[in-house]
């Protein structure tokens, strides 16, 4: 057992396309860098996903020529304030997460006790974090972010999600709940460990960092046919593949006893997602209501919500399954809140 301090570094910067045919930041960054990186001709160029340059340069930009010849410029600019964040914690169990400049803020931070050690690629975030009064996290560098506490610490590595490039099931999100690329550090090995090949206590390139888990037969940190990965929740099917990826929407939970004044739902969050987010929805009186997701053809994807609900605010966490257990693909999705007073709908991107 004992605590590990997570550190954050976020400074302001610009996102945008070397190529001037993708920079327009009135239309989705997502589908932008898409096409930024297709193959050529139409893209062929590595979208830049950070660059510490000024708010008005990052506007001025090149981008393409308008229908009336007029120039529509401009990258994808990110003030450095932080709204919320999750990351998926490797190597041990989490216990609890407190402190730091996220509990200084206001923000709802919460931990899952489950057990990373077996959960994969497949786990849920340990740790889940976001402000309900709008608060955000200032530009800072090395500031305290939270401190986790932790047991069953297998004496390998203690690792950000995957390690496979990618930043696995961590997310960082701005003060309006969108996606922001992030660089994750290295594991964290103990003194003891195997894998710290040069006795630092981090994983870098030149050790054998992550922990082979006994589950991952390949050691590549991804849940495959040669792999036999272990369930990562109480209703988890294993696959043929000896994977588990078919869960159902995780839970639904209420939130304090303030009685909302009329029928709403938020932006989910984190958005854009991988793979869970999170919907809160307040119930005026006591309804009937009904909270459901659709994809871009109007086809049911998942029931989150169906049932009698009295007064209150509640928050749905949904994993990106559909209603027959089966993972749902990556693009743009659409939620719909149904209640006898009113229907709210809006838009999520899951991406994977």
């Amino acid at each position: 057992a004992g605590t590990l301090d997570i550190y954050m570094t976020n400074t302001a910067g610009c996102s945008y396309c070397p190529s001037t045919s993708f920079n327009n930041n009135t239309l989705d960054w997502v589908d932008q860098k898409g096409y930024c990186e297709q193959p050529a001709p139409f893209g062929d160029t590595t979208w830049v996903a950070f660059e510490n340059i000024t708010e008005e340069e990052c506007a001025a930009i090149p981008g393409f020529q308008g229908d009336a010849g007029d120039p529509i410029n401009g990258g994808w600019w990110f003030d450095g304030e932080v709204g919320g964040f999750q990351f998926q914690i490797l190597g041990a169990t989490v216990t609890s997460a407190t402190g730091g400049s996220a509990s200084d803020l206001g923000f709802d931070v919460s931990s899952t006790p489950d057990d990373p050690i077996t959960t994969g690629t497949n786990g849920i975030p340990n740790v889940l974090a976001f402000s309900l009064t709008g608060a955000t996290i200032p530009v800072g560098s090395n500031v305290l972010l939270t401190q986790i506490a932790f047991t069953d610490f297998n004496n390998g590595d203690i690792c950000f999600g995957e390690d496979t490039g990618s930043s696995g099931n961590n997310a960082i999100s701005d003060g309006i709940g969108g996606y922001i690329a992030a660089d994750w550090g290295g594991c964290y090995c103990g003194s003891d460990s195997d894998n710290d090949a040069d006795g630092d206590s981090i994983c870098t390139v030149d050790d054998t960092c992550p922990y082979d888990e006994n589950n991952d037969a390949d050691g590549d940190g991804v849940c495959g046919d040669a792999d036999d990965c272990a369930d990562t929740a109480a209703d988890a099917v294993v696959d043929s593949d000896g994977c588990s990826d078919d869960q159902s929407p995780l839970s639904v939970s209420q939130l304090g006893t303030t009685f909302p004044s009329e029928f709403s739902i938020t932006q989910n969050f984190p958005n854009p997602f991988n793979p869970i987010t999170s919907i809160t929805f307040d119930v005026a009186k006591m309804d009937e209501v009904s909270l459901v997701v659709y994809d871009l053809t109007g086809k049911e994807v998942a029931t989150l919500v169906s049932g009698t609900y009295t007064p209150g605010s509640y928050s749905v966490e949904w994993n990106a399954v559909n209603n027959a257990g089966d993972g749902i693909v990556s693009g743009m999705y659409i939620y719909r809140f149904i209640s006898s007073e009113k229907a709210i709908t809006r838009k999520m991107l899951y991406l994977k």
